[in-house]
């Protein structure tokens, strides 16, 4: 059993230590955790606030799972004296009593700076009841008996030592989440409302902040859609579930909205049926004004006139009749456009080379950097492999390889850069002059694929930095980052990137498949595959967590909805990323564990 670190507002504890031999964990009169036959087990707080003991001058810690209602597993710690530590798991979920004589307790042996010194091992639980109360508009409260016994041999212990620990407990917890406006922002804080979404800094910590003034953390999903994942020959599996299920597309969103509420989901994602939720829901919208290729990597001339007028036509398609409309986040530039050498192609200086400087201002541009850069061909030539021996010359190539030089890599690098500066600034130009009032959401940069000089430049415009975020199999973060020396570490959950474009960031992707689903998981195979769904859910909470404990992030949106069908979609994906399956069937452990992680969101607020 895994110790989990937990808080509650008050709770009052009282319990007996009986021992015979050694005090457990313990050695000599007077040492730390000595507590002697008889005496109350000492208590302190560990991260709960407002905690009352039995005894004022209790130390120690103790802590319970703070969910409504109790999910399957509610942990309570107490500590006797500095160690050990006995976490005791009591299964139950609703109202009424429960016996726990089939349950376990972990010894934790550490000395008094908390330093772990032996394994921990598991006991058996004797005797006991947990009684719930079930959660209500004032809070719940948690009671039970406890009778525990246990034995080990350890350390320089000169026989078995044994003990025996009973006594009782009871924890009240209230309710005091003072709920959310209409775009589910947090009443705990106001600051000022503008009418849209924007974003804020509130003690050091990045917020959204909804119309109304409130603090918002967007909790999303990608491709919320009714047609599910279609396979490669246009199949919808799950479109033909919820028909029959649901019998129309408003039905069906109405029922998914009500979901999303109970599992804590707060926003429309990309590739999702927003229309359908725009009038009760906060969506994003996906704009796809790179006019590239996904699948192949290819780029447009960005410099081009024809890449404006196109940009500026689907966005006064798109987002002219979403000027007004409050519940819109913001616009996404984009989807994991190729910044540099990836899967998909190679460098953005060779691919502006490669095209004509007569008919592409891309290339013109680049002749144009060049030439300011170094002055003459002949300086060029230091850096790059070329028998160029005028400008006109140099431009009519298509290739100039670099030499390893500094100079080289370095005019390759801040080519990135300008490129990027000229997107960035191009598109925010034409979506700021349809649609003022909306964010900029960025280009959902693949994160381990993120040029400095991209981002850099991406910061200046955006409004939030969009990155999916993946775990990737082992050793191929390393090997990705690899391909260009300035490509971003994604260690500390992307503080370099971060500290780069200096704008807070928003996950756009990320998500875990494990194999118990059944499906294939195996395209792409760059994602590790969990054992069981259990896994999937302790993985996804370990995530969150560490979202939340970083203030650079206002957002996550998992990937997906629905899960991908067995036959694999239009690139050959199979996953189990789905909150629910083709059936409609939702992953009851994942769903139960990301409503407990939404209501700790807010707690981060002042």
């Amino acid at each position: 059993m895994k110790r989990k670190k937990r808080k509650i507002w008050a709770g009052i504890i009282s319990a007996t230590l009986i021992t015979a031999g050694l005090i457990l964990g313990c050695g000599g009169d007077g040492g730390p955790g000595n507590n002697g036959g008889g005496d109350l087990i000492s208590i302190s707080e560990d991260g709960g606030d407002d905690v009352t003991f039995s005894d004022p001058a209790a130390e120690g810690f103790y802590n319970i799972l703070e969910n409504e209602p109790l999910p399957a597993s509610t942990t309570v710690v107490w500590a006797i004296g500095s160690f050990p530590s006995i976490i005791i798991t009591f299964q139950g979920k609703s109202a009424g009593t429960y016996n726990v004589e089939d349950g376990d307790a972990t010894i934790i042996y550490s000395d008094s700076t908390g330093q772990v010194y032996a394994a921990m091992e598991t006991i058996p639980i004797t005797s006991g009841t947990v009684t719930v109360t079930e959660m209500s508009d004032v809070g719940s409260k948690i009671s039970g008996t406890f009778n525990i016994i246990a034995s080990r041999y350890e350390g320089n212990d000169p026989g078995p030592t044994t003990a025996t620990l009973s006594g009782s407990f009871s924890v009240t917890r209230e309710k005091d989440e003072p709920g959310f406006d209409r775009f589910f922002g947090s009443l705990r804080y106001e600051t000022d409302g503008t009418g849209f979404f924007r974003v804020e800094q509130i003690a050091g910590q990045w917020w959204l902040v909804t119309p109304e003034g409130h603090p918002f953390f967007s909790t999303g999903i990608n491709a919320l859609r009714f047609s599910g994942t279609p396979t490669a020959d246009g199949v919808k599996h799950y479109e033909e579930a919820v028909k029959e299920k649901y019998g129309t597309w408003e039905a069906w969103a109405q029922a998914q909205f009500e979901r999303c509420k109970e599992w804590g989901w707060n926003t429309v994602g990309s590739w999702s049926d927003w229309e359908l939720f725009k009038h009760q829901m906060p969506y994003t919208v996906l704009l796809g004004l790179g006019q590239g290729d996904w699948l192949t990597g290819d780029l447009a001339d960005y410099f081009s006139e024809d890449f404006r007028e196109n940009a500026r036509q689907k966005i006064e398609d798109v987002a002219s009749s979403l000027v007004d409309d409050p519940f819109l986040v913001g616009y996404f530039l984009d989807n994991e456009l190729r910044w540099g050498r990836d899967w998909r192609g190679g460098h953005l200086f060779d691919d502006y080379m490669a095209m004509d400087i007569d008919t592409c201002a891309g290339k013109q541009a680049l002749m144009q950097f060049i030439e300011d850069r170094y002055g003459t061909v002949a300086a060029v030539a230091e850096d790059f492999e070329t028998d160029a021996v005028s400008w006109e010359e140099l431009g009519g190539q298509t290739e100039l390889p670099a030499r390893e030089t500094e100079g080289a890599i370095a005019t390759r690098t801040d080519w990135v850069g300008v490129v990027a500066e000229k997107f960035f600034s191009t598109l925010d130009e034409e979506l700021k002059a349809v649609d003022p009032n909306h964010l900029n959401l960025g280009v959902r940069f693949v994160s381990q694929l993120v040029p400095r000089a991209a981002i850099d430049a991406a910061g200046a415009y955006v409004d939030v930095m969009s990155i999916n975020f993946y775990d990737l199999v082992d050793d191929l973060e390393d090997g990705l980052r690899s391909l260009d020396p300035d490509y971003l570490s994604v260690e500390n959950f992307l503080s370099a990137h971060y500290e780069a474009g200096g704008r807070p960031i928003l996950i756009s992707e990320w998500g875990y498949r494990a194999a118990d689903s059944g499906l294939p998981n195996t395209y792409p195979p760059i994602y590790p595959v969990l054992e069981t769904q259990e896994e999937r859910a302790d993985a996804y909470e370990a995530y969150f967590r560490e979202l939340l404990d970083r203030p650079w992030f206002v957002g996550h949106h998992w990937f997906l909805y629905t899960d991908q069908p067995a036959e694999g979609r239009f690139d050959g994906e199979n996953n189990n990323f789905g909150l629910v399956s083709e059936q409609d069937e939702p992953y009851e452990l994942l769903v139960e564990r990301s409503a407990m992680m939404h209501r700790k969101i807010y707690k981060r607020l002042p």
